[in-house]
């Protein structure tokens, strides 16, 4: 008889597990509350979430009819063990013939667990069903409707979200990638580099030459950066408002499915509307493209001067007898100096000045007096009191001890036509310098599409100069 009371014994434990295991589902909200939804009534709204409909319908409505009829078939077969177990306890029943009744009560129950199988099954798809609706009740999952629903404002719908999606630093809907942060982010990397930018050993004034065209190519990347953050000011209200929509969503989230389902329509229309509200600053997407061509005509500048330009500016005024060679210039104002009528003039001038005990000065001298002012002068471009005090200042430091206004004041002329010259020499050579054919390819990634570069570095910093002032016009 014990062997009989063993099967019997597993055969009650397997039907105590079914009937909690049924209790269980049957309690479950995300699985009960599908029979109180109406499927006829919400199946547009459903639709919007992508959901297995017909597959979860059906599972909703086989659900009641499964757990019933096991439970009904449960309650047989525990009749059916009482009386098997009565007929043990009071020996009515041999051993042989009470194993025999057991094993095959057990063996009915291969259909229960059956049975069970497919309940699990359809409690799985509508807790998956639950849980995918609640995952896609998002701004990215709302977005769908809110489009319907403002289907009469459809253009005005895609305008605002584009500039919503730009605007916003971690939001991501239908694949856009770019945001208004890329651009800043990458105006501060771009300002980092042109600051750290290392020049060669050149003459000062060479040097404040070029730190003239990078202080304005910095001075343009603090322009873009003011114009960014001017623009998240600008959004900052209408960002709010979709804010206030994303903590609606978050709260009905948990709600029950019926509720949620009446809830949503409301709120995706809020939504709709509040991104609606970004296409009144459609403008901001032409100056953005703006910003784009102008940041990559930064990178190309930068590129261009690290790679390629400062070498060769390098190299030519190393060379011999090359115009922008410092000692090229100093020698032609110096023969300028003592040549010609009034040269031969300066010349006799100075000499009897001699006689008298004054300071001689030769071609030669004037010549290195002149190299050492184009290698020591900061200025070229300065045009304030102070600016004109700094050069007036390396003038002096060369021939202030010369008699006043002889030979002081044409000398001085002299210098200052020496640093003008070299000046504009390194000015023609910085315009007329060609740009690598292949630069439009080899440019930092750009956040625009790739355009054509400019053919010279002086058209590049024209274009670098206009885009600057057509973005800071509109601050």
């Amino acid at each position: 008889m014990e062997k009989a009371k063993e099967t019997l014994n597993r055969i009650k434990s397997f039907l105590t597990r079914c009937e909690n295991n049924i209790q269980q589902a049957l309690a479950d909200p995300r699985i009960n509350q599908w029979g109180n939804i109406d499927f006829e009534k919400h199946a547009e709204r459903l639709a919007y979430f992508e959901l297995p409909l017909a597959e979860i319908r059906k599972a909703s409505e086989s659900l009641n009819k499964s757990t019933r009829n096991i439970l009904q078939q449960i309650e047989h077969w525990k009749n059916d063990l009482g009386n098997l177990e009565a007929d043990i306890n009071m020996q009515s029943v041999t051993p042989e013939r009470a194993q025999t009744l057991a094993s095959a009560l057990e063996k009915e129950f291969l259909t229960l667990k059956e049975q069970m199988g497919g309940l699990k099954n359809v409690t799985e798809i509508l807790i998956a069903g639950d849980l995918e609706l609640r995952q896609k009740m998002t701004l990215k999952g709302l977005v769908p409707l809110a489009r319907k629903i403002n289907s009469k404002s459809a253009d005005n719908f895609e305008d605002g979200l584009e500039i919503y999606m730009f605007i916003t630093k971690n939001e991501t809907i239908e694949g856009n990638d770019t945001k208004l942060s890329d651009y800043f982010a990458k105006a501060n990397d771009l300002q980092i580099r042109l600051e750290n930018v290392k020049l060669p050993d050149m003459p000062g004034l060479a040097q404040a030459v070029i730190r003239h065209h990078t202080d304005t190519a910095i001075n343009a990347i603090e322009i873009i950066k003011d114009f960014i953050n001017s623009s998240n000011e600008k959004f900052a209200d209408k960002i709010s408002a979709v804010d206030a929509v994303k903590q609606e969503i978050l709260s009905v989230q948990d709600e029950s499915l019926s509720n949620l389902l009446k809830k949503y329509p409301n709120t995706a229309q809020s939504l709709g509307i509040s991104i609606t509200e970004f296409q009144f600053n459609k403008y901001i997407l032409n100056k953005l493209k703006l910003v784009s061509s102008l940041l990559d005509n930064l990178y190309l500048f930068h590129s261009t001067l690290r790679h390629h330009f400062l070498s060769k500016l390098a190299s030519q005024m190393r060379a011999e007898g090359n115009p922008i060679n410092p000692q090229t210039v100093s020698a032609e104002k110096s023969d300028e100096f003592f040549s010609g009528v009034k040269g031969v003039m300066r010349s006799i001038r100075l000499l009897v000045s001699s006689l008298s005990g004054h300071q001689v000065l030769s071609d030669t001298e004037l010549e290195q007096y002149l190299a050492q002012l184009l290698d020591s002068c900061p200025v070229y471009y300065g045009n304030s009191k102070d600016d004109i005090k700094k050069i007036e200042k390396e003038i002096n430091k060369y021939i202030g001890n010369f008699d006043r206004p002889f030979p002081y004041e044409p000398l001085t002329r002299t210098m200052k036509n020496g640093l003008a010259t070299f000046g504009s020499r390194l000015e023609k050579f910085i315009n007329s310098f060609k740009l690598d054919k292949q630069a439009g390819e080899k440019r930092e990634k750009s956040l625009g599409p790739a355009t054509k570069p400019p053919a010279t570095l002086g058209l590049l910093l024209k274009q670098i100069s206009a885009q600057t002032q057509d973005i800071s016009a509109t601050m």
